[in-house]
Formats: C-alpha cells, sequence, structure tokens
C-alpha cells in the first residue's frame, strides 16, 4: 500500500535531482533518478487528461505529460 509519506520522499529526491542538475552533476542526478524508480511506486496520472506517467516522470513534469504541457504552451500563445 501507497503511503502518502512515499511521495513526499519522492519530493525531497526530486529537490536533490534539481540540484544536482544546478551544480551540473549528471551522474548523481542519474543515480537519484534511478533511485526514485526502483522504489516501486504505482505510477500517476496527468493532472490534465489522465495520462499515465512514471513517478518520476510526474514529479518532474510537475504532474502534466508532454502533450498537455504543449497544449497548454499553445493555449497561452493564442490567448497573447
Amino acid at each position: 500500500m501507497v503511503e502518502a509519506q512515499d511521495y513526499k520522499i519522492v519530493e525531497y529526491l526530486m529537490r536533490a535531482f534539481d540540484l544536482a542538475l544546478n551544480d551540473y552533476n549528471l551522474k548523481v542526478a542519474l543515480q537519484i533518478e534511478e533511485l526514485i524508480n526502483s522504489l516501486d511506486l504505482p505510477p500517476l496520472r496527468c493532472d490534465r487528461c489522465g495520462r499515465e506517467m512514471s513517478v518520476f516522470e510526474y514529479f518532474r513534469k510537475q504532474g502534466l505529460c508532454d502533450t498537455c504541457m504543449e497544449k497548454i504552451s499553445k493555449e497561452v500563445e493564442n490567448s497573447e
């Protein structure tokens, strides 16, 4: 059973991932990604369309799949 604390751990790991990328430490960033993927958490769904996403992908992209990000970007462009 997945607990809320499991996702809280992923949030902290994503912060570490971002710090590693900001410091250009790709090796550490990749290790963190592998660690998150090894947690065997069930996939999450895009907040907008419901498309299934890995936990890493969901947190990295802040809950939106690539398709929805592109649609939102186009919507913003068209409203300007």
